[in-house]
This record gives C-alpha cells, sequence and structure tokens, in this order.
C-alpha cells in the first residue's frame, strides 16, 4: 500500500512539473530544421529586415461593443511610416464603419522607432495566407510583404505571445504619441487635417494622400462635393474612370502595388490591385493589406468609387 501511495504522489509531482514549463512563453510556431517552418519564411534569416516593405495588424470585432483597430509599418519613397485607425462602437454590434472613427494618424518614424518595430518581427514566421478578417474570429490578422515578393507568403506569425504583446504596446505608445503631437500643432496653428477615404459597396478605406499639388487640388475639388466615379478594370491590374474635372500632374516612373490612388494623363483616376510600370502621378496609397485591395478592386467588370473628404476640427 505504501509502495502505491509513492507511486502516486510521484506521479502527481510529475503533472505539476510538467504544468509549470507549460507556462513558460513558448515560440509560436516550431522551428523545423533547414530553419523554416512547414513551408514558411523567417524574418531576419530569410527576409532581409531593409527588405520589409509593408506589415498590417488589424484586429476587430462586429459583436456587442464592437472595435476595429489597424496598425501599418510601411516603408515609402526612402521614409519609414507608421499608420493607425482605431474605430469603436460602445454598447453596439458592428462591423465598425468610418463614422465610428475615434483615433486616426500617419506620422513618419525615426531610424531608432523603425528599428524598434524590425526588432519586434525578427524571427517571426510568414507562411501562405490561411485566414482573414472576414473568415470570423476577432484576430489579430498579422501581414508582412517585402522585396520581391510575390504573394505566396503574406501571413506572419510573432516568434512568442510575449513578443506579440510588446509589438501591441508598442503601437498604442506610437499611436498615443502622434495624436498629442496633432493636438499640440493644432493648438498651434489651428488648421484642419483633411481625412480622404473612399466606399465601395459596404466596403471602406481610408487613403493616405501625397505631398503634391495634384493631391492637393483633388482634395479641394472633393471637399466642394462628393466624387463618385463609375470605374472599369483594365490590363487586369487596376480599375480606372474619368474624373469631371482637370488637375495639374506630376509625374514620374513609378511601379505600382495595391492599393496606389494614381492619376493618368491629368483626367483619370485609377485604383492598382497589381503592379504596373509607367509614368503616373501618385495621388495617394489606400490603408488596406493587398489582400483586401485584390478582394474589393480586383476581378469585377464595373464598380463605384465614391471619394469623401472630412475635415478635423
Amino acid at each position: 500500500m505504501k509502495k502505491f501511495v509513492k507511486i502516486a504522489a510521484a506521479l502527481v509531482l510529475a503533472a505539476l512539473l510538467a504544468a509549470c514549463v507549460g507556462k513558460e512563453d513558448p515560440p509560436k510556431m516550431p522551428v523545423s530544421e533547414g530553419g523554416k517552418t512547414g513551408g514558411g519564411k523567417i524574418v531576419g534569416k530569410d527576409i532581409r529586415m531593409e527588405d520589409i516593405t509593408d506589415f498590417y495588424y488589424t484586429e476587430e470585432n462586429i459583436n456587442y461593443d464592437a472595435y476595429y483597430q489597424r496598425y501599418r509599418f510601411y516603408a515609402e519613397d526612402g521614409k519609414h511610416m507608421f499608420f493607425h485607425e482605431t474605430r469603436e462602437r460602445k454598447d453596439d454590434y458592428g462591423p465598425c464603419t468610418e463614422e465610428d472613427t475615434t483615433l486616426i494618424g500617419t506620422v513618419e518614424l525615426t531610424k531608432d522607432q523603425w528599428t524598434e518595430f524590425t526588432e519586434l518581427v525578427k524571427n517571426g514566421i510568414v507562411t501562405a495566407e490561411k485566414d482573414s478578417a472576414e473568415s470570423g474570429g476577432t484576430g489579430p490578422w498579422l501581414y508582412l510583404y517585402w522585396k520581391n515578393d510575390k504573394g505566396k507568403y503574406q501571413e506572419f506569425s510573432f516568434e512568442s505571445y510575449g513578443t506579440e504583446g510588446k509589438f501591441e504596446e508598442f503601437c498604442r505608445s506610437l499611436a498615443s504619441n502622434t495624436a498629442v503631437e496633432s493636438n499640440t500643432e493644432k493648438e498651434e496653428d489651428m488648421t484642419p487635417i483633411p481625412v480622404v477615404g473612399v466606399r465601395v459597396g459596404d466596403r471602406f478605406f481610408t487613403i493616405s494622400m501625397e505631398d503634391n499639388s495634384s493631391a492637393g487640388a483633388f482634395i479641394d475639388e472633393v471637399s466642394s462635393q462628393e466624387l463618385t466615379v463609375k470605374m472599369h478594370d483594365y490590363g487586369s491590374f487596376e480599375k480606372v474612370g474619368d474624373l469631371p474635372f482637370d488637375l495639374p500632374v506630376n509625374d514620374e516612373k513609378i511601379t505600382t502595388v495595391p492599393g496606389d490612388l494614381i492619376l493618368y494623363q491629368g483626367r483619370q483616376i485609377t485604383i492598382y490591385y497589381d503592379e504596373n510600370t509607367w509614368d503616373f502621378t501618385r495621388l495617394g496609397r489606400l490603408n488596406a493589406t493587398p489582400e483586401e485591395i485584390r478582394e474589393v478592386f480586383g476581378g469585377r467588370e464595373e464598380i463605384t468609387a465614391e471619394f469623401t473628404v472630412e475635415w478635423t476640427e
């Protein structure tokens, strides 16, 4: 009998030790031989840090107390940028729309801030897309893109849950600091800021506009009256439509990426969902993942796009 009690006690002790080990912060995906996981790629090994061009974090709850949160880190024209958008619908169901936006902003990152971002995604795993915001749940859904990426590998997973938590805290800190800086600037010069967006059906995207005379003139035109454009597919890489007004051009040779808002010959507006190289004027870029862009703008013969401009107070 005593021998049986000793054996039982030993088994209980072993189970407790195993449970304690399980409480450590484990890797989210085990790395297999050859430095890859399940056919994926490791950031910092298979993907060079300097080649990262875009990273998206999206979290959404469409149930009671609905909310939507997006963070985006991206490289553009030699600059490193951070975009954030928060939508909340307290005591109500979702999905949230642009009318529920409580915080939004874009800021250029310092070298140290971009380095901190790359250190957080380092050793993460990028695999072929398996999930999206449309498939249910609240996320977060994570996507990472890099130079010469052709879309086979897209879905990102942090090295550990602890690192993911640090990333979320880093994003909240950046968003909070951006809001403080914006409020300070408004107190000094009281200059309203335009928030440009486009709606297609029930989907709405904000647009980060370029700093050129073409984008400025576009904002002026749409501010006076909302713009509705019927757009048809061209070349299986863009949707294009005619503008009811002329805009100044600032053409340069551009290789487009999904989400680019392009002015062509001063009177046609296009939204790209794939690559093309030509002399264009970039007006801005939709704040959406390539998957979202292709879902909304690709594969349809014709769409109706409604462009709006709202000014902050």
